[in-house]
């Protein structure tokens, strides 16, 4: 567990990724088994996009994180990042979409613990794209 937060790090930028924040502001992971098995590595120039754009999600959505899900390995380029095959470069991360309670308030409490969601029938005035 000590090669996760000591070498890979320090290794990571020879092949131009980043780790994302594990604990920030701003963004963090959905939980740390994404940071445990390295699915948390992104491509130098997408690390400052999301730096940034975290920040004002922040500001947009009353103080909410960004909470990313898998993004990509630190090592070996064009590695898929199953079951992702298209997460192989460093330029892909997932995002979890925050949830509306029955208020109406976004919260970042994600009932599946994935973080992906889970599936439930449509509300009656909702359209079902599958049924059409």
């Amino acid at each position: 567990m000590l090669c996760v937060f000591l070498i890979v790090p320090i290794l990571a930028p020879l092949n131009s990724r980043s780790a994302l924040p594990i604990f920030n502001d701003y963004i963090a992971p959905h939980n740390l088994r994404y940071v445990l098995l390295c699915r948390n590595y992104i491509h130098a120039d997408l690390f400052d996009y999301m730096a940034f754009h975290s920040e004002n999600y922040d500001n947009a959505i009353s103080g909410l994180q960004l909470i990313y899900l898998d993004a990509g390995f630190p090592f070996i380029h064009r590695l898929p990042l199953l079951p992702h095959l298209s997460h192989n470069d460093g330029r892909k991360i997932d995002i979890a979409f925050p949830y509306l309670t029955k208020a109406g308030a976004a919260v970042n409490s994600h009932t599946f613990l994935l973080g992906y969601g889970v599936y439930k029938e449509s509300l009656e005035p909702e359209i079902t794209q599958v049924k059409m």
